[in-house]
């Protein structure tokens, strides 16, 4: 592998340049010869000199960062978006112009402003004049314009009309990509690198475009055998065959979660020529790079050795170097929890654990006690910070699915189930609340370490909604208040849970002129690895007190989402459905709702590539009114 690269995102969070420098060092003996800087507008330049000096940093300590680094024989490369990601650009009045929903459009999926306009000629000789600035920080052959999640081609009225006079959003993106490749290598010598999800949905494009562009191929499933489309029905396809056929250069890009996810998209890639292997690292501002060092450390030695059958052994060596301990015992744990993954669970209120959640508590207090016993043995002060980050990982996602069972519990107790007690829920509420005290002191320790100086101290605001929620519910059984709660449950069927299809939830109380909205929002599965888990529960508090008689389920986007039943419980009845009623768009099966089976009633386009780039389509609303009566 020529290229063996590591990516910092120093756009979502900053970190100290003795941090840097200390991942440097770290990356560096490895095997690692690439750091890859995500900076988007992180570096204020007189081009761009609107962020603020806690939020940026300077040329020159960006110019030392590179110093550091070629002394230690690896190469920067920065990656600054502009196309979508530009958010850091477009969050000031100044440069607010340039964005492609400045005229107050709702793009593909939101109303956020992330992606510039690519017909205005301001944003070209803005951008220009800014990437000539960090080319003179960064002397690396490369440079990297990011141009993933391109989301919002054509919403403001002047793409518009370019579409509208014939051309479509490849052809748009198509001489974007040339205007910046005019840039960055005819203009200022460099290779141009890319992200490649944007040619999922434009196909066509890669045939128009200058063939010594390097795509970043990224894909972070756990487990790849050929990658699949990232939206659009996860379409399984061979990009690495599509890319040497036309001539590309290219890496590989896994993320730094799960190191299967490095070692399966390596056998795949040795299938072909790959330039390299970029391992990805994302979104930091809540957490530290440092519970990741092993599968970091196993991604550049495998990358450097090319040994993937043993890759396994090999994982082990690195986890050895880090922590300077030969323990056989501990060296196996830390490989079961690599395979183990990691989950990251923020949506609580999605019915009963499910039979995974259940064993995966008992595994994570397992290998919490076995992994404290080796704390004391580890000399190295880096394998010291890291294991101790590994151990709060697994004490955070403990606290992440007790509070899932406080309120799966909550829900049960508001629904009749007799063997939950109001007691041990009091227990367990309690209970959470200290450990989210605990974990936060915790956070805030580590940020005094390794983030000194570096505000806003984000740490600081961990949990205070679920804190201040869970707080209220504690208050309502004390005061006997809890019951005037009841809840809808609603299961889901999705097949492709990587799309973003909006939901409004009403209901229709008995009495009622008007319907009462309840839930608006995207209800989607909440586990890392979920590609194989259609089926889900979502629940949602409502009156106890009022009779429920109908349920309004509408939704648009790109794509659809299913239903297979829904159900209502509180302190006048058990409600479930015995009609459906009217519906908008389309509506498949509508039937199936009235049996709580898996057979499963679907609104909207199951086939989301089919509407992609019809955004009239995708605004039109799917919707089933649904009567209820008592079970």
């Amino acid at each position: 592998m020529k290229i063996r690269a590591v990516q910092m995102d120093l756009a979502r969070q900053m970190e100290t340049l003795d941090y840097i420098k200390h991942f440097i060092d770290f990356a560096s003996s490895f095997g690692y010869n690439t750091l890859v800087l995500y900076l988007e507008g992180r570096v204020r330049t007189k081009t761009f000199p609107f962020m603020p000096e806690y939020e940026s940093y300077t040329p020159e300590e960006m110019k030392e960062i590179v110093e550091y680094a070629t002394r230690k024989k690896m190469d920067v490369i920065p990656v600054v978006s502009n196309f979508a990601h530009a958010e850091h650009f477009l969050r000031f009045n100044e440069l607010v112009k340039f964005a492609e929903l400045r005229e107050g459009k709702t793009g593909r999926f939101s109303g956020y402003l992330s992606t510039v306009c690519p017909f205005r000629e301001e944003t070209y000789e803005f951008f220009e004049n800014y990437y000539r600035e960090i080319a003179e920080i960064f002397p690396s052959p490369y440079f990297h314009i990011g141009n993933d999640e391109v989301w919002d081609i054509g919403f403001c009225s002047l793409c518009r009309n370019r579409i509208k006079r014939g051309e479509t959003e490849a052809d748009i993106f198509v001489k974007h990509l040339k205007r910046t490749y005019d840039i960055v290598t005819g203009k200022l010598g460099k290779k141009m690198m890319m992200w490649d999800d944007m040619f999922e949905y434009y196909p066509e494009a890669l045939r128009k475009i200058p063939v010594d562009i390097i795509m970043c191929c990224w894909h972070y499933d756990t487990f790849i055998d050929i990658p699949k489309t990232h939206f659009g029905n996860r379409k399984r396809f061979d990009p690495l065959a599509i890319y040497e056929k036309l001539g590309f250069k290219y890496l590989i890009a896994p993320r730094e979660i799960h190191p299967e996810n490095v070692k399966t998209l390596t056998e795949y890639a040795l299938n072909y020529k790959p330039l390299g292997g970029l391992l990805t690292i994302w979104e930091k501002g809540d957490s530290f790079m440092l519970e990741d060092y092993p599968n970091i450390a196993f991604a550049g030695k495998l990358w450097e050795k090319r040994i993937v059958d043993n890759a396994d052994v090999l994982y082990k060596e690195v986890c050895r170097k880090i922590f300077g301990l030969n323990n056989p015992e501990f060296l196996d744990l830390l490989f079961n929890i690599k395979y183990y993954g990691r989950w990251d669970i923020h949506n609580f209120l999605r019915g009963s654990l499910t039979p995974c959640e259940h064993i995966r508590i008992k595994l994570l207090t397992f290998f919490e006690k076995q992994l404290k016993v080796f704390l004391k043995e580890i000399s190295y002060d880096t394998g010291k910070d890291v294991l101790n980050d590994i151990l709060l990982r697994l004490k955070i996602e403990e606290l992440h699915l007790n509070i899932r069972k406080f309120f799966s519990n909550i829900c049960k107790y508001i629904s009749g189930r007799r063997e939950i007690q109001l007691k041990v829920i009091l227990s367990e509420g309690n209970h959470i609340l200290e450990e989210i005290e605990r974990i936060k002191g915790i956070r805030r320790a580590q940020w005094r370490k390794f983030r000194p100086g570096i505000l806003p101290v984000k740490t600081d605001t961990l949990y205070t909604e679920i804190y201040e929620e869970i707080k209220i519910l504690l208050n309502e059984i004390q005061s006997g208040e809890l019951l005037r709660r009841g809840v809808l449950y609603i299961r889901y069927f999705l097949p492709d849970p990587y799309g973003v299809q909006k939901v409004k939830i009403s209901i229709k109380y008995r009495g009622a002129k008007k319907w009462e909205e309840i839930y608006t929002g995207v209800p989607k599965p909440d586990i890392t690895d979920y590609s194989q888990i259609p089926y889900y529960t979502f629940t949602h508090f409502i009156s106890g007190f009022k009779i429920p008689e109908k349920v309004l389920f509408q939704t648009y986007g790109y794509g659809g989402i299913g239903i297979t039943f829904l159900e209502i419980a509180n302190k006048k009845g058990h409600f479930i459905p015995v009609k459906t009623g009217k519906t908008t768009g389309k509506v498949s099966n509508p039937q199936a709702i009235l049996v709580d089976d898996t057979i499963w009633t679907y609104l909207g386009e199951i086939n989301t590539s089919r509407i992609f780039q019809n955004h009239k389509k995708a605004n039109k609303i799917h919707s089933i009114e649904i009567s209820l009566s008592r079970a």
